[in-house]
């Protein structure tokens, strides 16, 4: 689904395309937290406009009522999801996972151990995160 970069419209995007498990599931998540404020065309807007993992996530929790550590974790592990999974004006309507994937392809595979940071830089164990 790669399109030249002037080409992708992610309003288009968004009005087009169907909810998948995950983003179905975010989307609970983030009308709990925002007590129905925003949805999750809401975030992958926010993640489409902002080119930075930390800013987006920092301008949401400054949105959002998490109550703790552990609602906050699992908040920022599903949100790290929609982030990699999102597809992006910028990236020619590709999703930053898509481009890992793409870059990865040429390079040599990286062991990363269970208990590792995880690689898509949420800051969460590779093991509760990605793998």
């Amino acid at each position: 689904m790669k399109q030249s970069r002037d080409s992708f419209d992610f309003e288009q995007y968004l009005r087009t395309r169907t909810r998948s498990p995950l983003e179905a599931r975010f989307h609970e998540e983030i009308q709990s937290v925002s007590h129905g404020a925003m949805t999750v065309e809401d975030v992958q807007r926010l993640c489409n406009e902002v080119h930075s993992k930390v800013e987006a996530m920092r301008v949401l929790l400054m949105r959002l009522d998490l109550k703790g550590h552990r609602e906050t974790d699992r908040f920022t592990q599903h949100f790290s999801r929609i982030w990699r999974n999102t597809p992006r004006s910028d990236l020619g309507g590709a999703c930053p996972a898509e481009q890992i994937r793409e870059e990865s392809a040429h390079s040599k595979p990286v062991q990363v151990g269970r208990n590792d940071p995880c690689t898509c830089g949420s800051g969460a164990k590779f093991k509760n995160c990605c793998g």
